[in-house]
């Protein structure tokens, strides 16, 4: 498959969208004309995270990456209000309605891939297709364990709302660097350097403070995420679904839970697809090139040669 690029590389216009708190910083790609593609990043990262691969998506998608609340560029929350996976996925909701998008299809990664197919089955009237790299479903767990997951949320967020007491961590940019490769040992350095872009802050004297609301640290799920609700959920999906696992990267849930939504997708889903690709968890990042002859075939309903 010939490789095409948006907008001759990396054009993209820089937009903010209105949330109850603030705003979400994003980039919108290519014309707005064309089929809507929503890409939602994972857990600590940014829009950055689909840099390397928007220049190798068809031309004439009209793709909007948004930072989510707490990450990047976006702003953060007011002190004492804690993030929730649930209102993660009600600004999905937000954004498609600030961009007036009556239908779109949703790109995920990690943490980016369990808000677009909760998403999908909570909305699945206007949720045309999901693509979800390295998250095959939604994190879950058992339900007797969820009192006991929310107590242990809510500790450490009322010890990350003490630390924002506290004067941030100020770095050199190559500290930042390091430390940034050493909390995420799949990045290469090239990547970091591209998620670092949004992440980090300038401050005086050539040093840098990371941009991210460090209570992120600590999302609630409220519940949401016990296994049984999980399953319960996504038996309303109805898009077409294409999954990507990089093979050198954990599944991230036990077998017997991941068979479970397996067969859900494969009972639900309109069309249900599974591919492995050589790569680590942010293959999508270090190696694009691998994984957009198998999006772009799936969202533009045409033959891929992988």
């Amino acid at each position: 498959m010939q490789e095409t690029k948006i907008q001759d590389g990396n054009s993209f216009r820089e937009i903010q969208i209105p949330i109850n708190c603030g705003y979400l910083a994003a980039k919108e790609y290519g014309p707005s004309t064309g089929e809507k593609l929503l890409a939602l990043h994972g857990w600590q990262d940014n829009a950055g995270s689909f840099d390397t691969l928007m220049p190798l998506l068809h031309p004439n998608l009209h793709v909007v990456v948004p930072d989510l609340a707490g990450h990047g560029l976006s702003s953060h929350k007011p002190s004492g209000c804690p993030y929730f996976f649930l209102e993660y996925i009600n600004h999905i909701k937000l954004i498609a309605d600030y961009l007036k998008w009556k239908e779109f299809s949703i790109l995920g990664h990690s943490m980016g891939s369990s808000l677009a197919i909760m998403f999908g089955s909570i909305y699945p009237e206007i949720v045309n297709k999901i693509i979800g790299i390295e998250l095959l479903k939604p994190l879950s767990y058992p339900s007797e364990i969820v009192t006991t997951i929310l107590r242990n949320s809510m500790n450490q967020y009322v010890k990350l709302e003490d630390k924002l007491k506290s004067d941030p961590s100020v770095y050199s940019e190559e500290n930042a660097l390091r430390t940034l490769i050493g909390k995420n040992s799949e990045l290469t350095e090239k990547s970091a350097k591209i998620l670092m872009k949004r992440g980090v802050k300038q401050l005086h004297g050539g040093k840098v403070m990371f941009s991210h609301d460090i209570r992120i640290k600590s999302i609630w799920d409220s519940g949401l995420a016990s296994s049984e609700l999980v399953k319960s959920v996504i038996l309303n999906m109805k898009c077409d679904l294409l999954l990507i696992k990089a093979k050198d990267s954990p599944v991230y849930t036990d077998e017997e839970s991941l068979n479970e939504c397996i067969e859900i997708y494969k009972t639900k889903c309109k069309s249900f697809k599974l591919v492995e690709v050589e790569g680590n968890h942010f293959v999508h990042l270090n190696n694009p090139e691998r994984i957009a002859p198998i999006i772009n075939p799936f969202l533009l309903n045409t033959k891929s040669n992988i």
